[in-house]
């Protein structure tokens, strides 16, 4: 844009071009509407480079939605939009008094209550879940993790081989290495949830 605005030059067709094929370059995301309005333009551009040499597309754009702005903003059109929407309303204005009328009864007697619902978008509660998820996936492997140290320590013994150990404490000892790859699973899941919920932020 530097390159084609210095010195009070105008907007080009030639700058809009370059514009998107820098975006598309560097694989940048642009709204689909924008997108196709890029394309379209660029492909006018073409077009009329070889049936007008010369042509100002930017210029006559201006000048046709100036033009077209002036009409839809006309006394008339301005009229037949105000119409519309006072049409649109009436159903809503037909019905507001008799509302207003029910409030204020129940205000002069006491009764006026308010309900509010709590989560009821549906992405509120998504979130709700996710957090209880978490949180219960964190105490989980904060409690096996604990347990299975503690369950190390005891049954851990200096210099006594395996086969040496009794039958109690080779099963403390299998309890404990169960509770910690129990421990490592919770861990793994909410790592994976939480970049999970990265990559649907980015979309």
């Amino acid at each position: 844009m530097a390159r084609y605005l210095h010195g009070g030059a105008t907007a080009s067709m030639r700058m809009f071009t370059e514009l998107l094929m820098l975006v598309t370059r560097f694989g940048l995301v642009l709204p689909g509407e924008l997108a196709g309005v890029f394309r379209a333009l660029a492909t006018l551009e073409g077009t009329l480079v070889h049936l007008a040499p010369g042509f100002d597309t930017v210029a006559e754009a201006k000048r046709y939605a100036g033009a077209r702005m002036s009409e839809q903003l006309g006394t008339g059109n301005l009229r037949e939009m105000a119409s519309a929407e006072l049409i649109a309303l009436l159903p809503t204005l037909r019905r507001l008094p008799r509302r207003l009328d029910r409030i204020t009864d129940q205000l002069h007697k006491g009764r006026f209550t308010v309900q509010a619902r709590l989560f009821a978008h549906p992405e509120d509660r998504r979130l709700l879940r996710s957090v209880v998820w978490r949180a219960v996936m964190t105490v989980l492997a904060v409690v096996t993790g604990f347990m299975s140290v503690g369950l190390f320590n005891v049954t851990e013994a200096q210099g006594v081989s395996w086969p040496d150990l009794a039958t109690h404490t080779k099963a403390l000892n299998l309890l404990a290495w169960v509770l910690l790859a129990a421990t490592a699973m919770f861990v793994l899941r909410l790592l994976v949830d939480m970049v999970r919920d990265g990559d649907r932020r980015r979309r």
